[in-house]
């Protein structure tokens, strides 16, 4: 496995300049990026002031070119070290609660902006 920090970046350029200004991208499987992380505005840090995260994992928004036709763009839990994301649970889509899952799933790449994740 290639590693998922540091992706060949002619991959993520191509992604950010095809779907705009984005703060990174990760997928489950190449050539395309399928999710891009989109930087939290104040209301979703207020949202989420109360997680807890562990050092190296961050809370962003993601969109895929399925979400844009809809104009969603749902929360996702990042662990850019071990290379894992974590999608709100049914019950948050539910009750409009921010929970995440407890098992993350591995990503084959990413590639995040250095200023969004320091």
């Amino acid at each position: 496995m290639r590693d998922i920090v540091q992706i060949d970046l002619e991959i993520f350029e191509k992604t950010v300049a095809y779907r705009g200004g984005y703060q990174g991208v990760f997928g489950f499987k190449k050539p395309f990026a399928d999710f891009c992380v989109i930087q939290m505005d104040d209301f979703d840090k207020s949202l989420v002031q109360d997680i807890k995260l562990k050092p190296g994992q961050i809370i962003a928004r993601y969109e895929t070119d399925t979400s844009k036709i809809s104009r969603s763009q749902p929360l996702i839990k990042i662990d850019y070290v071990r290379g894992l994301v974590y999608f709100l649970t049914d019950r948050a889509c539910e009750d409009d609660i921010v929970e995440f899952e407890k098992r993350g799933q591995k990503v084959i790449y990413m590639k995040l902006d250095p200023k969004f994740i320091d």
